[in-house]
């Protein structure tokens, strides 16, 4: 059943923001007040908003890319709908965050282990170690 209180509507985009950012944690402290609120939440709309920002239309949201900056302007017009006050830089509501790139070079990259009986343990860059900025999970 949708609900189409913008009451609702914004008990339930908070909600989604809290759930998305937060660890699984946090749900197990959940006030009861905010339990109480929770068969108000309309997950038909929180499953078009992830839809959407999870789709091909997107291309892929990488930062400084247009995917990006379609998905900047969803989330800043959906909460204009929700008369959530803007609080970022030049009363928007974003701010900017300077991202830097990084490349290993090589010929310049090391790793040198410090052993327990003093002498140094030194390993070859991509011969006996890779470095990743991705996250893995066991």
């Amino acid at each position: 059943m949708k609900k189409s209180s913008t009451s609702f509507t914004k008990i339930s985009f908070l909600i989604f923001g809290i759930l998305l950012f937060c660890s699984s944690t946090f749900a197990q402290s959940v006030p009861d007040a905010v339990l109480k609120l929770t068969d108000q939440i309309d997950t038909n709309r929180i499953k078009n908003h992830v839809t959407y920002l999870a789709s091909d239309a997107l291309l892929g949201r990488k930062p400084g890319k247009p995917g990006y900056q379609k998905a900047v302007d969803y989330v800043i017009e959906e909460y204009k709908k929700l008369g959530i006050t803007p609080s970022g830089e030049n009363g928007g509501f974003t701010q900017k965050v300077i991202l830097r790139n990084s490349k290993l070079i090589k010929e310049k990259t090391n790793l040198t282990f410090l052993m327990a009986d003093g002498s140094k343990k030194n390993l070859v860059f991509t011969d006996e170690y890779h470095l990743s900025s991705k996250t893995f999970k066991c």
